[in-house]
């Protein structure tokens, strides 16, 4: 058998693994688990309807996206075109956009002198926050009150790791806890009291421990080891990555699930707003697509439905794009 031959077949395969329009018969192998504490949705998929189209309908009824603000850019997921679509410019490079989409935490300032800045994400409303520097890993609480964040707490010693601090939106008032590790967007409790972060650095998986710390009682507790921690909508779950599979725990360290296997993701699992389906970052395969992924730092957005393992691909990605849901028709540019 030829060369040629053999290539051909390798696409043929691929493209039936990998190609745009069999999104649900690579995922017809994965572990299929309902997480039943979280209740159906009133906007829950039709009998038979893929992944992508679910998530282009809800997109067109209730303005459901995945953003990212990025490299001076505010982008948004069109699920449709399966492509990023640039909504505005955005002045201070990355940002981490609140729940409701009315406010973004970024860094501002030059080389080493960055401090907190929050804004609106059409750029005006600057509030500066000068005495909170050495930013990294913003993640905003439910109700929009509270901003959980690393940042350098200035001590006699030399580089200190930064440490988990909580600023108080509402008194200006910033706490910093002896916690060291990862945030992700999705860190916070349903109610606010607690926070869900692992303590290594997000891409060392070795000796890293998911931990959730307290606020009233100021003091942490272990639950599994693992990267990329979070919490899910509904509270009854925290979710995961371990050893190229994502799991999800309960806050209380019981009843651990293997939800599916990944190879190469390098986001946490981010939930949906109703739990339905979550969205992760991963390395393309092979055959990601009609021809072979020579380029192997090619990774792409993905969406899954955790009731029944189907998924999709949804944009081209590079590393963990800061991505976040948001359900906000004003957001997106007719």
């Amino acid at each position: 058998m030829s060369l040629m031959t053999l290539l051909t077949i390798a696409i043929t395969v691929g493209s039936i693994l990998y190609g745009p329009n069999a999104e649900n018969a690579a995922s017809s192998t994965e572990s299929r688990i309902e997480l039943s504490s979280i209740s159906s949705s009133t906007v829950s998929s039709m009998w038979g309807e893929s992944v992508h189209d679910e998530l282009v309908r809800l997109q067109r009824q209730f303005g459901l996206t995945l953003v990212t603000i990025q490299g001076n850019n505010e982008e948004f997921a069109d699920f449709a075109k399966r492509s990023l679509l640039r909504v505005r410019a955005f002045p201070h490079g990355t940002g981490w956009i609140s729940g409701d989409g009315s406010e973004v935490a970024t860094a501002i300032g030059q080389a080493t002198n960055w401090h907190l800045g929050i804004l609106r994400p059409d750029g005006t409303g600057l509030r500066e926050y000068p005495r909170v520097v050495g930013l990294g890993d913003f993640c905003w609480s439910h109700d929009g009150s509270k901003l959980a964040f690393l940042a350098v707490v200035p001590t006699d010693r030399r580089h200190e790791p930064p440490r988990l601090s909580i600023l108080n939106l509402n008194s200006g008032v910033s706490e910093d806890t002896e916690a060291v590790g990862h945030l992700t967007t999705q860190c916070w409790s349903p109610d606010d009291k607690q926070i869900v972060y692992t303590d290594a650095n997000v891409a060392f998986e070795q000796d890293s421990r998911v931990r959730v710390f307290d606020l009233a009682a100021r003091t942490s507790r272990t639950l599994a080891s693992g990267i990329n921690a979070t919490w899910s909508p509904d509270g009854t779950w925290i979710s995961y990555y371990e050893h190229d599979a994502y799991y999800a725990i309960r806050p209380a360290g019981a009843d651990r699930k293997r939800l599916f296997k990944k190879w190469h993701a390098t986001s946490g699992l981010l939930w949906s707003p109703d739990g339905r389906m979550a969205a992760f970052s991963s390395q393309a395969g092979l055959f990601e697509g009609q021809l072979p992924t020579i380029d192997v730092e090619v990774y792409w957005l993905r969406a899954r439905r955790l009731s029944d393992g189907s998924e999709t691909r949804v944009v081209g990605s590079y590393g963990d794009g800061n991505y976040q849901w948001l359900s906000s028709p004003e957001f997106i540019p007719k």
